[in-house]
């Protein structure tokens, strides 16, 4: 399994998501994607190049957990703001393509970048998408990531059309 998930992490730096996704959309055309999703200690937005430098850093401080539940050598310790930017920009290009979704996790006063979440064409046949969420090193072990796992399901259960999500990589 561990394998599998390298080589599709592998293909995913390299290939476009619409070549490897079931199908070019993962949410039909009438389906109108969300940009912002506020709750009481943080918000949900679009993925936006313009806060790289906020988002390298939560990035960053968070690298050794996502290497280790992707089972992946990114980010490397070397990887670079620029590098982050484009990444942003990447992602970006495949939100507005409907090929897949990511969503900085801005505390309240959207001053400070907590962590990203990504929602991903579904890798089996058993699952509509695929979601990983990550947040800054000084939330990991907390209840403040838990709360936001939570409510990354039952906003993708209550407002997106997806009726069953892989969530395998945040499994603790």
């Amino acid at each position: 399994m561990f394998f599998i998930r390298n080589i599709i992490l592998f293909l995913l730096t390299f290939v476009p998501l619409t070549l490897l996704a079931k199908e070019s959309f993962i949410v039909s055309d009438s389906f109108v994607i969300p940009v912002e999703k506020a709750f009481p200690q943080y918000i949900f937005v679009k993925v936006d190049p313009s806060l790289s430098n906020r988002d390298y850093d939560a990035l960053m401080s968070a690298r050794f957990f996502i290497r280790r539940r992707l089972n992946t050598s990114w980010p490397a310790d070397k990887f670079t703001e620029e590098e982050n930017k484009v990444s942003l920009a990447n992602d970006l290009i495949a939100f507005n393509n409907r090929t897949s979704f990511t969503y900085h996790i801005l505390d309240k006063a959207k001053s400070k970048v907590v962590g990203c979440f990504y929602i991903s064409p579904a890798f089996s046949d058993k699952h509509d998408a695929s979601v990983f969420v990550w947040v800054r090193k000084a939330h990991l072990e907390t209840e403040y990531f838990q709360q936001i796992k939570r409510d990354v399901r039952r906003w993708l259960k209550d407002d997106w059309p997806f009726e069953k999500i892989d969530y395998s990589w945040n499994k603790t």
